[in-house]
């Protein structure tokens, strides 16, 4: 046994060092917008309804019937996709093109003669 273990180290204290100053993510302050936002949504009144259930009944037996003539409420028939052929979908899309090249040729002859025009 040698002379180095009668040696003590020395210990370091045992004083409590203070907790962090930021608080912990659950205990987080609401931000001003957020206590707008809660403010805002406890002025709003909380009204309770009242189911008339004839009155659901009814709406539903005239969904069911307007859906079994193929119409909706108003009698306006239900739009359904009719079947092109390549030329009717290609004329479609030149159809679409030539109108967008008449839009934006208009706006960019507008544009330059609002140059010139504020330009004086």
């Amino acid at each position: 046994m040698s002379g180095s273990s009668s040696k003590k180290q020395p210990q370091p204290s045992k004083k409590k060092t203070a907790a962090p100053a930021t608080p912990a993510p659950a205990q987080k302050m609401p931000t001003k917008e957020q206590i707008r936002a809660m403010e805002a949504r406890s002025a709003i009144p909380i009204i309770p309804t009242v189911v008339d259930v004839a009155a659901v009944e009814a709406i539903k037996s005239e969904t069911s019937a307007s859906a079994a003539r193929g119409t909706r409420g108003r009698g306006r028939p239900i739009a359904r996709p009719v079947p092109l052929t390549r030329e009717q979908e290609y004329q479609f899309i030149r159809e679409d093109m030539r109108r967008l090249i008449v839009i934006a040729g208009g706006l960019l002859a507008l544009m330059l003669v609002l140059l010139v025009v504020i330009e004086r």
